[in-house]
């Protein structure tokens, strides 16, 4: 069974190849520099339901009560954290790397 993110991505990347061949360049790039922000929001929402969803059926959380709504909050912010804190190592370790191979010349 194929994940629903891959489905997700590959209808994205079809209607945006769509939507390039049909309309003109220019047309396009401003419509996404005037409405950046609300498609901007619109990811971050969608990236918070789907994730939500996700740990909602993994760790089977009680969203009737006060108690259980406060541990899925925790739940989640935790791993929010986890995911910033990934990003962070991730983005640390392509900044350290030697992209310029500057000793490629010296023998």
């Amino acid at each position: 069974m194929i994940p629903a993110w891959v489905i997700i991505v590959i209808v994205v990347f079809g209607l945006m190849l769509l939507m390039f061949k049909t309309m003109s360049q220019v047309y396009i790039i401003s419509l996404i520099r005037d409405h950046f922000f609300y498609a901007f929001v619109i990811v971050i929402l969608a990236f918070m339901a789907i994730s939500f969803t996700r740990l909602y059926s993994i760790y089977d959380m009680n969203l009737s009560s006060y108690e259980g709504v406060a541990s899925a909050l925790k739940v989640y912010m935790f791993w929010l954290k986890g995911v910033v804190a990934n990003f962070a190592d991730i983005t640390g370790y392509a900044i350290k790397q030697d992209w310029i191979n500057s000793t490629a010349g010296v023998k």
